[in-house]
């Protein structure tokens, strides 16, 4: 779905990693399928590698923190982050953002280590942190607020952590001061351009659909994060936490309001605006695991907390994928309407109740024909006809995206199967 059919149509064409916007991150979820595709893998086996990338990762961050590291807390930390209220954003694997989190988690747990277990040399050890949050600085923009949050949640917990939370903190602002000076991203930039509905939309925040929908869903599939703030709240009323409920509300509410300012409107997909809402699972992990659960019972917490997390997690999961499977769908009944034909979709008649992204229609529909029919579909959309490059149009050896043609001499078999090769591309109003 959606950008996961871009990467892979890209790692794919190139040969190498498909890394958009400087998030080099996604490196990690690339190596087996690219591994594979210099195998020589079939096209389903490259896509299954792929797929099963997402999970390894997250599967081999527990086993660094829990294993490697022996940082138990850690460990149920980044299980809580992926399971507390995650349902949606389960459909859009290839986020940046919960890949960059897992990563942080994992350093954290290197930086908050038992130094009398897991003995380095200064050099080694500052060098890992130096690594690892220039990293993280690349990831993903709003990695500031988790980054920021768990730096501050360390250094009220544990003095004995303070100089590496400190070489952590200076290390991912000098990285990321480097970025926006020296490695500017378009992209980047008009995502941060809803920052501007802080202004454009004072003081009406109050009754915004973001924040109703956001409401209405802490009543059904986000229950947990009302039900664990409450919790997190009243062991916090203790005037010992002062600092950490302070820092604790400030992040809540602050980010809580910046995404939904920010994405206002009801034509936000679900799964896009809950992958930023992730970073709140962040804020109630922290302090659920290091304040809320009892220190010497802890192992015996892990698997009772966690299955039934787990087993409701599962369930909003499976009762949402109706939209995704319809999509799905849609585009298998498009492939066989109109397969054997080189077509341009105008993008305002798609049907809205089963449409993700309008701009990988063309990548998911190369995937799905290809592997399912062993013909390559030339599919687009577009906005309007007059946009379109005439030339592209009508070379019968083009394949057509959204902001982008490939000549058939690039995609080669048997991931390409093109047999549409004598024909243009025809526009297709309904």
């Amino acid at each position: 779905m959606g950008d996961m059919s871009f990467y892979l149509f890209e790692m794919i064409r190139s040969g190498h990693f498909a890394i958009m916007h400087q998030r080099f991150i996604v490196v990690f979820t690339q190596i087996l399928p690219i591994f594979a595709l210099r195998s020589h893998f079939s096209l389903k086996g490259i896509a299954q590698l792929y797929s099963v990338s997402f999970p390894i990762y997250y599967l081999t961050s527990y086993l660094l923190c829990g294993s490697l590291f022996k940082n138990d807390r850690m460990a149920l930390v980044l299980l809580l982050f992926l399971i507390l209220f995650s349902t949606h954003s389960h459909y859009w694997a290839a986020s940046e953002l919960g890949l960059g989190i897992a990563g942080l988690l994992v350093l954290l747990a290197f930086i908050t280590r038992d130094s009398d277990f897991f003995r380095m040399h200064p050099v080694i050890d500052y060098s890992i942190i130096l690594i690892g949050m220039s990293c993280l600085a690349f990831a993903h923009p709003l990695m500031l607020f988790p980054i920021s949050f768990s730096l501050g949640f360390f250094w009220m917990a544990n003095p004995a952590f303070r100089r590496r939370i400190v070489v952590a903190g200076s290390v991912y602002i000098l990285a990321l001061t480097i970025k926006f000076v020296f490695f500017k991203e378009p992209y980047e930039h008009g995502s941060f351009g809803g920052l501007k509905n802080i202004v454009r939309l004072f003081p009406n925040y109050l009754f915004l659909f973001s924040n109703k929908q956001f409401v209405k869903h802490c009543l059904g599939i986000y229950l947990f994060i009302p039900v664990s703030s409450l919790w997190i709240l009243w062991v916090y009323r203790q005037n010992v936490y002062k600092w950490k409920r302070y820092l604790f509300l400030t992040f809540m509410i602050g980010y809580l309001l910046l995404i939904n300012i920010s994405y206002p409107y009801e034509n936000t997909q679900s799964f896009y605006i809950e992958n930023l809402y992730l970073v709140l699972g962040v804020f109630m992990a922290f302090p659920i695991v290091y304040d809320l659960l009892p220190v010497n019972t802890l192992r015996n917490w892990i698997f009772p907390i966690t299955g039934i997390f787990f087993f409701i997690c599962f369930i909003r999961i499976w009762n949402d994928h109706a939209f995704y499977t319809s999509h799905i769908n849609w585009e298998r009944g498009l492939i066989q309407q109109v397969g054997n034909q080189k077509v341009i979709l105008e993008s305002r008649n798609l049907p809205s109740d089963s449409m993700v992204f309008s701009w990988s229609v063309p990548y998911e529909t190369w995937f799905l024909s290809t592997l399912e029919q062993g013909r390559t579909a030339s599919i687009a959309v577009h906005d309007k006809y007059e946009t379109l490059n005439v030339d592209s149009v009508t070379d019968p050896k083009r394949f057509i995206a959204n902001w982008i043609s490939y000549k058939y001499a690039v995609l080669k078999p048997p991931y390409f199967l093109f047999k549409d090769s004598i024909s243009q591309y025809q526009w297709i109003l309904k």
